[in-house]
């Protein structure tokens, strides 16, 4: 954990195994920006998956009993003047990017935030097609409004949980 954090500069901890049922596998949460918990996910991705992949069973099939298991979710900030063009007139901008990206879309209005589930390719789909609404200019704003609407607001943070499939001791390695 300590060299992929190093190496990733994302904050990477897994679930105590006090807080699962015995025999269960434990969560393996990643924060940070968006970059590095995906950069996390690359390097922990080929770990979580060795088990089914050394037992035989094919890649495309190791998942197919257990879906939710590749089921990520992670969180968006959006500055609060942005939250609107988000969600878009009657909910059609959200809704597009749920479509486009096969990402399950919420809205925390109490938080500000985006919350996005499903596998990393929606994940970073929905993320950038966020993005790409937060940070677009506003149309026709005045000059003295488009210098505050510049979608400067929270810097964006990501928290991703993985099923570890039982590598915590992979993960973790020698020495943490």
């Amino acid at each position: 954990i300590n060299q992929l954090q190093q190496a990733t500069k994302a904050i990477v901890k897994i679930q105590s195994s006090t807080d699962v049922p015995k025999g269960a596998p434990r969560l393996i949460t990643i924060a940070g920006a968006p970059e590095c918990v995906r950069h996390a996910i690359e390097q922990l991705l080929p770990v979580v998956n060795v088990t089914k992949a050394s037992q035989g069973i094919p890649a495309s099939q190791a998942n197919a009993g257990a879906p939710q298991q590749q089921v990520l979710e992670i969180r968006i900030a959006v500055p609060d003047n942005m939250i609107g063009r988000v969600i878009g007139r009657g909910g059609e901008t959200i809704k597009r990017i749920s479509d486009e990206s096969g990402a399950r879309l919420q809205i925390e209005r109490e938080s500000n935030e985006v919350s996005a589930k499903g596998d990393a390719s929606q994940l970073e789909i929905a993320r950038m097609l966020i993005h790409d609404i937060v940070t677009a200019p506003v149309r026709q704003a005045s000059a003295a409004g488009a210098a505050g609407a510049s979608g400067e607001g929270k810097p964006e943070y990501v928290v991703i949980e993985i099923d570890s499939q039982g590598q915590e001791g992979r993960i973790i390695g020698r020495g943490g």
